[in-house]
């Protein structure tokens, strides 16, 4: 792994801010975050309508993170990344390649505190506006409305004013919405221990290649939006393949067969033009969760 690629530089940040046009609060998160060597945060997750979740994220240059929420949780230790699920009992190891690490810090439930690592995130974003002071759970802040480039996707940064950082965030997307609101947030000018990091197989678990709560529609559907749009989205149906919906992705998979089915077949090259065309191929374990849900049946969640 390239470590340099994960090393945001401070200096490189400032000029991206600017060039962006960024606002000064909204620029001063992105370079605090990134110049900093560590973070630590407490903070509830929740999608509207639902209970909030206690989430505790710890952040540690060059690589390293843990993320701890009630269903399992995900770290890596420079090499290795891995994933317990609290409910099976089970858990994934894989190896941190670059692209491995960016999925992490792309999960809408770091989105926040995702500038600690990611050089340039201000290229995420197409339109910003400030919109003003705003109180969350008691703590005075400053909300910036940002439109993403992910499509259907817009978030209300709340970014605390005494020590810089984001409070919490409101996230919209794919006609879900999703609250974060921390309790405390902790900025390090140093590294935190690499034990802090050291992974365990939790009493009882059992290692697998895919973890259960990984091979369902709604991550395939993720996976195939992320990767095959627009060329086989609602509008333009390249091939007569349509993969947005449900009954679009079924349409080209045979349930209980992965190696038949022509998703699989197609992303793999397989006898056919490998997808998705003129674009990087998916990743190994990008494939093995679709061919896992399409050998459990291919169900609808």
């Amino acid at each position: 792994m390239k470590t340099l690629a994960f090393l945001a530089v401070s200096a490189v940040l400032v000029a991206s801010a600017r060039q962006a046009n960024l606002p000064d609060d909204l620029a001063g998160d992105f370079n605090k975050l990134s110049s900093a060597k560590s973070l630590k945060v407490e903070y509830s997750y929740r999608k509207v309508g639902e209970a909030p979740q206690d989430y505790k994220l710890s952040f540690s240059k060059p690589n390293m993170f843990r993320l701890d929420y009630s269903a399992g949780f995900i770290m890596a230790d420079g090499k290795s990344i891995y994933r317990f699920d609290k409910g099976s009992k089970t858990y994934t190891v894989k190896d941190e390649t670059e692209k491995a690490f960016a999925a992490f810090w792309k999960r809408p439930d770091v989105l926040a505190w995702a500038p600690f690592f990611e050089e340039h995130p201000a290229d995420r974003m197409t339109t910003i506006k400030e919109a003003g002071d705003h109180t969350l759970k008691g703590t005075p802040t400053k909300e910036f409305d940002i439109v993403l480039k992910e499509a259907g996707g817009s978030v209300s940064l709340y970014i605390d004013p005494v020590n810089g950082v984001a409070k919490g965030f409101d996230l919209k997307k794919d006609d879900k919405d999703y609250l974060a609101i921390a309790s405390t947030v902790t900025v390090g000018t140093d590294a935190l221990p690499d034990t802090l990091f050291a992974f365990t197989p939790p009493d009882g678990s059992k290692k697998v290649d895919v973890l259960a709560s990984d091979a369902t529609y709604g991550v395939v559907q993720g996976i195939l939006s992320d990767n095959c749009m627009p060329c086989h989205g609602a509008q333009n149906h390249s091939a007569g393949i349509n993969l947005t919906n449900y009954a679009g992705v079924s349409a080209i998979v045979n349930a209980g067969d992965a190696a038949g089915s022509t998703l699989v077949k197609a992303l793999k090259g397989d006898g056919i033009k490998q997808m998705p065309l003129n674009r990087p191929a998916l990743s190994d374990d990008d494939i093995l969760t679709i061919s896992t849900w399409i050998t459990n049946g291919a169900k609808q969640d």
